[in-house]
């Protein structure tokens, strides 16, 4: 019998493995309709799926694995400020910066830093730095990374050492990749090398950003033994309880 009181228990392996086997169908489908899109057959899938398309479903996915990481972000931030943390504000701080990346992934933002730096390197022959957007992405990732610094050592050692990883899955994909796929694409178009560096880049950035929440919710488990989620019924408010089927109800 169903009892409303009953917790619903969820492992962090249950939660990783399922999005894991997303990415990895991700990926399986957009290559699969980038091979199809190569011979002129199913154009329509290929604007769906091609992880390198705007509005689709793989940049969905991207936004709400980073909106997911924000959220536990935010939580781990009210937890430290209960206990007086000094990092509190560190702890926010990236629970706005993932929010804001959700955002940016479906809207592209960043991109509209391409064309005014491009103009400042003199627009041509750029290699590495054709998508001139990543000049000022490495700089903003140097100041925090500074930023950052002691509120990495503050960390236990197990989440320094996840979060390291983590970052650098990302980073290596989100700039890494974007730069050798902008010298792909200045060299020879959007073929070719272009489209290995791209889907090479979403993946390691995909699966940096599931390395990170498994990283959090580990994080949350170790802070408090275990992290649970309540939903409270407000009295003035609630519905009345659900009953099984054919309970009797008596009237007085």
């Amino acid at each position: 019998m169903f009892n409303a009181s009953s917790p619903v228990s969820v492992s962090v392996s249950g939660v990783v493995h399922f999005l894991g086997a997303c990415i990895v169908v991700l990926l399986g489908a957009s290559v699969l309709s980038t091979v199809l899109h190569s011979f002129g057959v199913r154009p329509n899938a290929h604007a769906l799926l091609f992880v390198d398309a705007e509005a689709n479903l793989p940049t969905y996915y991207s936004a709400l694995q980073l909106l997911a990481a924000g959220v536990l972000l935010a939580v781990i931030a009210l937890m430290e400020r209960r206990k007086e943390s000094p990092f509190c504000l560190q702890w926010l701080v990236l629970s706005l910066g993932f929010i804001l990346m959700s955002v940016d992934e479906t809207c592209s933002l960043h991109e509209k830093l391409i064309a005014p730096v491009r103009s400042l390197l003199g627009g041509r022959e750029l290699g590495v730095f054709y998508f001139a957007w990543v000049i000022p992405a490495l700089i903003f990732v140097g100041f925090a990374g500074v930023y950052f610094w002691k509120f990495l050592w503050h960390l236990p050692p197990i989440s320094r050492r996840d979060f390291v990883v983590a970052a650098a899955l990302f980073l290596g994909g989100a700039i890494g990749m974007e730069m050798l796929g902008g010298q792909a694409d200045e060299a020879h178009g959007r073929h070719g090398a272009y489209l290995l560096w791209t889907h090479l880049e979403e993946g390691l950035e995909m699966f940096g950003i599931l390395y990170f929440i498994r990283a959090l919710l580990h994080h949350l488990t170790a802070m408090d033994g275990r992290f649970a989620v309540v939903l409270a019924a407000d009295d003035a408010t609630s519905p009345a309880p659900i009953r099984p089927p054919g309970t009797l109800v008596s009237s007085q």
